[in-house]
């Protein structure tokens, strides 16, 4: 009997470990689920004097950056757009989606730098302008959504 009773402590032992391991890892895995990164799908179009430049489409997780690199041997052109995007707190029944960006373009020359930060709703248009030392108007528009 003292034998059976021993096997009986040993697996009572190991069944409330495995108990206490598999709670740990279901907390675990609802903890990720909730904390889980969006999935953003980002359309962006950048006008040059009303000259449609570049039209990239970005999906990426958030918080994570994400790069786009465009390069014209003939002009000597170059852009470059990295954005962030990231969940905006709960407004209302809307979550609206918080995108930061960060554009380089270069065109012999001239060279422009900007960093514009939006807040979109999810799959509205937002757009912003803005016009370098030498008079050109730059605008990006910006359609997000989660995937």
């Amino acid at each position: 009997m003292h034998h059976i009773e021993k096997i009986r402590k040993i697996f009572t032992y190991l069944l409330n470990m495995t108990l206490l391991f598999g709670f740990t890892a279901t907390i675990a895995l609802a903890t990720d689920t909730v904390e889980k990164k969006s999935v953003f799908n980002i359309q962006s179009k950048l006008y040059i004097d009303g000259r449609l430049v570049s039209s990239p489409r970005v999906v990426t997780h958030a918080n994570q950056k994400a790069s786009i690199d465009f390069s014209e041997q003939k002009n000597k052109g170059f852009l470059k757009m990295e954005l962030i995007a990231r969940d905006e707190p709960k407004t209302g029944h809307i979550n609206p989606i918080k995108i930061n960006f960060d554009i380089v373009y270069k065109l012999g020359n001239e060279n422009m730098h900007s960093k514009p930060r939006l807040v979109v709703l999810p799959s509205q248009m937002a757009v912003v302008k803005f016009k370098t030392e030498s008079g050109h108007i730059f605008e990006l528009q910006v359609v997000a959504a989660r995937v």
